[in-house]
């Protein structure tokens, strides 16, 4: 366990470090201080804030030690401090890294001085450090993305045939969600839904099907769109996904769309957006198609972020339960950059049905 744990977090590093140095190999530092969308807070941000939470956990709320800077970059870096617009002041990239390598040297030591009960209390703890980073290493990426900085999907995301049967999945229940020590508290506890037959897209929608959409006028009906998403199509002029032009193939599997976009397409074809359970149920029935559903793009559903029953908040209050608020919709599957710590199919993604620079698609349910 302590050879594993500290081996999981340290990869998981150099993953970080590897995609940020990406800007500074690129000759565009500002990048690393700029707010490149408004509704994030720059890299340099993301990077401080993965190494603040776990000085903040592993090292001052559970080994006891003080902090390594003061507590001079607590509201800085902490998700509650300061607004997203007043995040650019930023330290140096140079100064991070070691900011990074201090905090990690500590943790190791610590960690090398428990023994084996006391690391079982700690495991769990460190599960969630490490995903917590993922989830902000895919954040980087994007905002990587919208800069130019990294290239887009690969080539060989690509749809199987569109006019793929798609997959039946057959009425009854279905165990949703995950008490491993791996899993997040949103995730817990499992519980049992019983639910209807359905077919289920057999992968997520590709250009060329998204592209009826858009020559049928499908950004112009608003029978097709939530009285919110309408509005919203019309306030910001949109007339096709965030990233649709990265889309050289027709069989390419369509990303950056909101969850508003998504709704109107289902309505489109005459089907819907499959619910959380739905989805959970299609990739049990089908393992042998996992890699259709993971890792490929985020898929939106129908259902709103909420919580499962006998839910517990960890390792604080509001991780999750802050957004337990009717706004924010579940997507499920990662994409192809969501690292494999957090690529299973009971991990809930949440995002507003606005937002749109993720890197999520869709698939579509019809019941029977």
């Amino acid at each position: 366990m302590r050879s594993f744990l500290l081996q999981q977090y340290q990869q998981c590093r150099e993953y970080t470090i590897t995609l940020v140095q990406t800007l500074f190999d690129g000759h565009q530092p500002q990048w690393f201080y700029t707010q490149i969308h408004p509704s994030f807070s720059p890299i340099g941000w993301h990077l401080g804030h993965i190494i603040y939470t776990q000085e903040l956990w592993l090292l001052r709320k559970t080994a006891g030690y003080p902090p390594v800077h003061g507590q001079e970059y607590d509201r800085l870096f902490a998700a509650d401090g300061l607004p997203k617009a007043q995040r650019q002041c930023l330290p140096s990239f140079e100064w991070l890294v070691d900011y990074g390598q201090t905090v990690a040297e500590k943790i190791c030591h610590y960690w090398h001085s428990l023994n084996l009960w006391e690391m079982q209390q700690q495991e769990k703890l460190w599960y969630w450090v490490i995903q917590h980073e993922c989830q902000h290493y895919e954040t980087i990426y994007f905002l990587l993305h919208l800069a130019g900085m990294v290239a887009p999907a690969p080539a060989l995301l690509i749809s199987p045939d569109p006019a793929s049967a798609p997959l039946h999945v057959p009425s009854g229940s279905v165990l949703m969600g995950s008490n491993s020590i791996w899993a997040m508290d949103n995730e817990s506890s499992p519980h049992q839904i019983d639910i209807p037959e359905f077919t289920i897209d057999r992968a997520p929608v590709c250009r060329s099907q998204f592209q009826e959409f858009i020559t049928a006028g499908g950004y112009s009906q608003p029978a097709l769109w939530t009285e919110a998403g309408w509005q919203w199509v019309q306030t910001h002029q949109i007339q096709a996904p965030q990233y649709w032009s990265y889309l050289s193939n027709d069989r390419s599997i369509v990303y950056g769309l909101s969850w508003y976009e998504a709704h109107a397409y289902s309505q489109f074809v005459g089907k819907q957006l499959p619910s959380e359970a739905q989805w959970e149920k299609a990739c049990q029935t089908y393992p042998h198609l996992a890699q259709e559903f993971l890792g490929v793009v985020w898929q939106w559903t129908r259902s709103y972020f909420s919580a499962y029953p006998d839910f517990c908040p960890y390792p604080y209050q509001g991780y999750s339960s802050s957004y337990f608020d009717d706004r924010h919709m579940v997507l499920r599957g990662g994409s192809w950059v969501t690292l494999p710590w957090v690529l299973r199919p009971s991990f809930r993604n949440w995002y507003t049905p606005d937002t749109r620079v993720i890197l999520a698609g869709l698939r579509c349910v019809q019941c029977h």
